[in-house]
């Protein structure tokens, strides 16, 4: 399209929460959305509704999809995780905060599940069992995201003004950032070279 025109390809209808989440399946073939207490699943290139996801008992918080595409993960205020395959069916729920779930992920490899909530606490989780297979509990507030870098190493998570990193293998810190405001989210660029994390501004780190 001419100049920086963009056009709409679809409107997906429902009645998504204001402060849901969205995202792509790693083909790009699907979109996740949230609505409330369930999921919705998209498909991209008709714009129709694919399937509805039941199983929480308060908003969902946080929602993203297995690096193989074939599984959905799901956080609630409910301070429960649930894996879902693609058709909808709940395979396993994951108990162990004790707060509302802010971010939930998955490692490069699928095989670990990174939580964060309210509880002040990060845990990981064994995606084929639902076990916890360490908890981080270093953050004095709130934990309101956490990732993982690319190649698997590395956790970056958030709470309050801080960041810190963690090794995935060892479970120690490795390092601590501060910002100048509560930071709401951050991430690894792509390289896994540097941070970015939104504290009112966007601030960029090596």
């Amino acid at each position: 399209m001419p100049g920086n025109q963009r056009q709409v390809l679809h409107t997906l209808e429902g009645h998504f929460s204001d402060d849901g989440c969205a995202c792509f399946s790693p083909d790009g073939t699907l979109i996740l959305g949230v609505d409330g207490q369930s999921l919705k699943l998209w498909r991209v290139e008709t714009g129709n509704l694919a399937q509805t996801f039941y199983g929480h008992s308060d908003d969902v918080s946080s929602c993203c999809f297995a690096p193989d595409g074939k599984k959905i993960l799901s956080g609630s205020l409910d301070w429960n995780l649930i894996l879902w395959d693609v058709q909808g069916r709940l395979l396993r729920r994951f108990k162990g905060h004790s707060s509302s779930i802010t971010s939930c992920t998955f490692s490069p490899d699928g095989n670990t599940i990174v939580s964060s909530s309210l509880d002040n606490t990060i845990i990981l989780w064994d995606t084929a069992t639902s076990n916890s297979i360490g908890m981080l509990e270093e953050h004095k507030h709130r934990v309101r995201s956490a990732t993982v870098s690319r190649d698997g190493n590395t956790l970056l998570s958030s709470s309050g003004q801080t960041m810190k990193l963690w090794n995935m293998k060892t479970r120690n810190c490795l390092q601590t950032l501060r910002a100048g405001a509560d930071i709401t989210s951050c991430c690894f660029s792509p390289d896994g070279e540097r941070i970015i994390c939104a504290s009112g501004s966007l601030n960029l780190w090596d």
